[in-house]
């Protein structure tokens, strides 16, 4: 429908499209007395009411995008020119943008989050139409996932975005290899390792050895600390088995000399030892 403002009939599609738009005129040529005119001969368009072009047919396509008017007037046999239609066309075809961003959570290393941490969109661009709809997959983000935003226009258009979010917040744990309750005059090597199945173990914290080579040792307690990629650290330790003699025997000074019987004397060494 065309509302009369200032002269000019106004009329206005209702809603923003993201497509080109063929209009098609009609007009009809009646005198005063309703008696049938001239007819209509062609139709010219304009931009600002001002300055006309002649246009083939009874068609326009327009193509160009933004919400503007543009004005129509037909002309008939006899020269005689109707009063202009004034158009609104709002035409958008580009497809919204947008982008997100993490908006709470304790950032640890490299990229890794060791809290939960909540998602939301950091920019929007609407291009013209506005956005009138948007949405973030997965708001509050536990584990590593890549997190989706839609946004969509007042033309229907429909725009992504994503980003990649890591979050560990469990400390690594570790292992020990090696211990043994089984005495030995060999070296022996323990080994701690640590663990992680998110984020992974620190490249300087992955293992540590001690190496037992000298003297006498059954048990020894081990620590040291770990750390993951994400900056979770723990401290690992264990009271270990060893079981390392490295010493040999000793024959003390004095022994017990016992089975003494006339002059003839017999007896036996007792010796010192680890077993």
């Amino acid at each position: 429908r065309c509302a009369d403002v200032t002269g000019v009939q106004t009329c206005a599609l209702p809603i923003w499209v993201n497509t080109n738009i063929y209009a098609l005129f009609k007009s009809t040529d009646y005198t005063k007395d309703n008696l049938n005119g001239s007819g209509v001969s062609y139709y010219e368009i304009s931009k600002d009411g001002k300055i006309w072009n002649r246009i083939d047919g009874n068609g326009h396509l327009m193509t160009k995008e933004g919400d503007y008017n543009y004005f129509v007037r037909s002309v008939d046999k006899a020269g005689n020119v109707s009063p202009a239609n004034s158009y609104n066309v709002k035409i958008d075809k580009k497809v919204p943008t947008c982008s997100l961003k993490v908006v709470s959570g304790t950032l640890g290393k490299n990229g890794w989050y060791t809290s939960d941490v909540r998602v939301d969109f950091e920019t929007t661009d609407g291009t013209g139409s506005n956005i009138i709809m948007s949405s973030v997959s997965n708001q509050t983000v536990t584990g590593t996932m890549t997190v989706t935003g839609t946004v969509t226009d007042s033309a229907g258009n429909i725009g992504s975005c994503s980003i990649y979010v890591k979050v560990d917040k469990d400390k690594p744990s570790c292992s020990f290899a090696g211990e043994s309750s089984n005495w030995t005059s060999q070296n022996r090597t323990l080994t701690a390792t640590c663990n992680d199945g998110t984020s992974g173990c620190s490249s300087s914290t992955v293992s540590k050895q001690w190496t037992y080579s000298s003297g006498t040792t059954k048990t020894a307690y081990l620590s040291y600390g770990i750390e993951d990629n994400a900056g979770n650290s723990a401290t690992c330790e264990k009271t270990v088995n060893v079981y390392v003699d490295k010493e040999g025997p000793t024959i003390p000074t004095g022994g017990a000399i016992g089975n003494v019987s006339g002059s003839n004397r017999t007896g036996y060494i007792q010796t010192g030892g680890s077993g």
